[in-house]
C-alpha cells in the first residue's frame, strides 16, 4: 500500500469533481461553447440533443467523482473492499477530521441516486421527476469542498504537499 502514490488519484478525483462542478455553475457556458462544439463535431452538433448530451456527460462526470470520495472519505477501514485507497490509510486526525467534515448523512442520498440515476440501469430512475431529477451541484461542490478542506487541514504537512 503506497499512498503516495495513491494520492494521485486521490488528487484527480477532487480536481475532476471541483472542474466539473465549475463547469456545470458557469452561467452559460453550453451557449458560449456551442460555436466551439459546432467547429469539432459539425455533423453531431446539428441534433438538437447534442448540448444536452454534452451538459450530461459533465453531471455524470461530476456525479461520479463525489460519489468516488464520499466513499473515500466515509468508508470505515473495517467495510473496505481490499484494495480500497481511504482517507483513514493516511495519518490524518481522524477525530478532528470527523468534526470538521460535512456530516455523512447530509451526503449519503448521493450514492444511492448515483448508483440508481448514473452507474446502474435501473427501474427505479423512472421514479425521479424533473423536480427530483435536478442536481443541487452548488450545494453537493460545497458539502464535499468542506470535507476535502477537513481532510487536507488535518494531515501531517509531508502529506499535505501531496494534493497542492
Amino acid at each position: 500500500m503506497n499512498i503516495k502514490k495513491a494520492s494521485k488519484d486521490v488528487k484527480y478525483e477532487i480536481e475532476m469533481l471541483r472542474w466539473t462542478a465549475d463547469l456545470l455553475l458557469k452561467p452559460n457556458f453550453f451557449k458560449k461553447v456551442s460555436t466551439t462544439i459546432v467547429e469539432f463535431f459539425p455533423i453531431q452538433s446539428k441534433n438538437p440533443h447534442f448540448l444536452g448530451t454534452v451538459h450530461d456527460a459533465l453531471l455524470e462526470s461530476f456525479a461520479v467523482h463525489t460519489r468516488n470520495l464520499f466513499y473515500f472519505f466515509y468508508t470505515k477501514t473495517n467495510k473496505r473492499k481490499k484494495d480500497d485507497v481511504l482517507a483513514e490509510d493516511y495519518l490524518i486526525n481522524k477525530k478532528e477530521f470527523i468534526t470538521q467534515r460535512t456530516n455523512k448523512t447530509d451526503l449519503k442520498h448521493l450514492t444511492k441516486r448515483v448508483d440508481k440515476m448514473i452507474v446502474h440501469i435501473t427501474y427505479h430512475r423512472a421514479v425521479y421527476n424533473k423536480k427530483t431529477k435536478l442536481w443541487m451541484v452548488a450545494d453537493i461542490r460545497k458539502k464535499m469542498d468542506k470535507t476535502i478542506d477537513a481532510f487536507i487541514n488535518t494531515l501531517p504537512n509531508e502529506q499535505k504537499i501531496w494534493f497542492k
